[in-house]
């Protein structure tokens, strides 16, 4: 609609230049123009909006909180943070509300480390309890120089902007996991009926901690980049995502994502 009304606005500009417009109704037609752009805008931020972001083989959600702004969770691969400071700045922010940063693998830490150092101000850092790992011990640093919050979550924290409610299901303080990918922040997204849960690279080993504290969600975000390792038909036929979203780069090394992951998708439960 916006660019249907930016279209617009470009034709009255040049009707008026080939003298088919008088200045006056040139003024009043961009006067009309722009505040029905920001009428709709205005519509438009009432809605929660959730951007997946392509960066290759990693993971990079740009979440839009109705009045609160932005809420980002894995920022990619070192190297993606450039591509996720374009993707902020096109939507029209300087300021990013909160960074949520899963676990410390380096395609979803990688690029929130960089944007650490751009233009964008970031007033939160969320990271796993569980997580101690050196990139870890980077992003804390790296925050502690620029003076940015971070705070450590675990299962039963939740975090509130508005009516948008973030409660972390995983992971558990009562354990550490070998394998860091099962120290993975789990969070469910709630804005009124809708509900998504975000699972960072969690694996189907340890899904029995989450699958009675989440219930049916409108939206998975896939774990492990689709791979077969983190999801299993015992946890889609409890959670019944009708909607499901996997991050991985085009033609990767892992396969990802595996062919088993997508047939349970295509499967009837």
């Amino acid at each position: 609609i916006e660019l249907a009304l930016y279209t617009i606005m470009v034709f009255i500009l040049g009707g008026t230049l080939r003298g088919w417009l008088t200045k006056k109704q040139m003024m009043n037609g961009l006067i009309l123009g722009i505040s029905l752009v920001l009428s709709i805008r205005n519509i438009q931020g009432e809605h929660l909006r959730i951007n997946g972001l392509y960066i290759g083989q990693g993971d990079s959600t740009i979440i839009e909180m109705p009045k609160y702004g932005l809420f980002i969770i894995d920022g990619g691969q070192f190297g993606k943070g450039k591509t996720v400071e374009r993707f902020i700045k096109y939507l029209g922010y300087s300021k990013i509300r909160a960074v949520m940063v899963s676990h410390s693998d380096a395609d979803h830490i990688g690029g929130i480390i960089e944007l650490l150092d751009t233009s964008l101000q970031i007033e939160r850092i969320f990271v796993s309890k569980a997580d101690g790992s050196p990139l870890m011990a980077n992003l804390r640093k790296k925050c502690d120089e620029k003076h940015v919050p971070i705070c450590a979550v675990e299962a039963n924290d939740s975090i509130q902007y508005g009516q948008v409610s973030i409660e972390c299901v995983a992971p558990s303080h009562q354990k550490v996991y070998a394998n860091a990918n099962d120290n993975s922040i789990v969070c469910k997204l709630s804005y009124g009926v809708f509900s998504a849960l975000f699972t960072g690279d969690f694996s189907k080993d340890t899904e029995p901690l989450i699958f009675d504290h989440v219930g049916p969600i409108h939206l998975l975000k896939v774990s492990h980049h689709g791979s077969r390792t983190g999801t299993s038909r015992e946890m889609l036929l409890k959670l019944k995502p009708s909607y499901a979203m996997i991050s991985c780069g085009r033609g990767n090394l892992y396969g990802h994502p595996h062919q088993e992951v997508l047939k349970l998708f295509q499967s009837e439960p």
